[in-house]
């Protein structure tokens, strides 16, 4: 072989090699970010499978309003809200109807986070029931005036608290 077909050989071999190169490093940073973001809608599906699925479980299946009144009563014994009653008002064959909840204990008195976690799992647990109306007020009697530093008891007592069921809308 003489030098000149040696040196073509030779620049040939040197160009696939930094060809073969580049295409490496570009072919690893795809893989590379397609993983992490693939890892990440993965865990993202798995998140929304497992709401899904306590969703599932949560459901009311009963035909009529007593299984919508034992799931509220249900969530408000699992926030610790203490035994409640619902009242339904209104007719659930014609569309909407509120449930009124009353507290038995007359003197009750709850925290914050038990009140609003009670609303939140009913609301977001029991399909096509929404918060209506709802007043609060504390439950220690006296002046609102305090003493400067000193903190209000976080103790409530809850004087209104109205739920609606929607009805699907039909169009016929």
């Amino acid at each position: 072989m003489n030098n000149r077909r040696t040196l073509i050989i030779l620049l040939a071999l040197a160009a696939a090699t930094g060809g073969g190169r580049y295409w490496a490093k570009e072919y690893r940073s795809t893989w590379g970010t397609s993983f992490t973001r693939h890892s990440q809608q993965f865990r993202s599906v798995i998140e929304k499978a497992r709401e899904v699925s306590a969703r599932r479980e949560a459901a009311v299946y009963g035909l009529g309003d007593s299984s919508y009144q034992t799931q509220i009563q249900e969530f408000a014994g699992r926030s610790r809200l203490g035994n409640i009653t619902v009242r339904p008002r209104g007719n659930a064959e014609e569309g909407d109807y509120s449930m009124v909840v009353d507290f038995e204990d007359p003197s009750h008195r709850y925290g914050r986070n038990q009140i609003f976690t009670f609303l939140y799992n009913c609301e977001v647990m029991i399909p096509r029931v929404r918060t209506t109306s709802f007043s609060m007020r504390p439950a220690n009697e006296g002046s609102r005036k305090r003493d400067p530093g000193s903190d209000r008891d976080d103790v409530w007592k809850v004087e209104q608290l109205t739920f609606v069921k929607r009805s699907p809308v039909t169009n016929n």
